[in-house]
């Protein structure tokens, strides 16, 4: 693909709309995710005996609790980057496709 091709298409609006529906999709999960993990790393960090209370009458503590919530979220989140993907985004994509031939 030569730089004309690219600058073409990089100029087309099927593709705006495409990386614009992308950003609006990629950015928010990125930054719950971020934002979950960088906190559960201070909270260890700056005040790792809450994370050690013994959740209810159990052995098991908060922070075990708080780490499987994490993966939790990550999965969940995964699923609707997936969702959305394989729905209004590869639509796009395929429009985008049809127009440059």
């Amino acid at each position: 693909m030569t730089e004309e091709e690219a600058k073409r298409i990089r100029n087309l609006p099927e593709f705006k709309e495409m990386t614009a529906a992308k950003k609006a999709v990629n950015i928010p999960i990125n930054l719950v995710i971020i934002l979950a993990y960088f906190g559960f790393v201070l909270m260890i960090a700056y005040d790792p005996a809450a994370l050690g209370v013994p959740a209810g009458d159990g052995v098991i503590s908060i922070g075990i609790y708080a780490g499987l919530a994490l993966l939790v979220l990550a999965f969940l989140l995964t699923a609707v980057y997936m969702h959305l993907a394989d729905g209004k985004l590869a639509e796009l994509h395929r429009k985008l496709l049809a127009k440059i031939g």
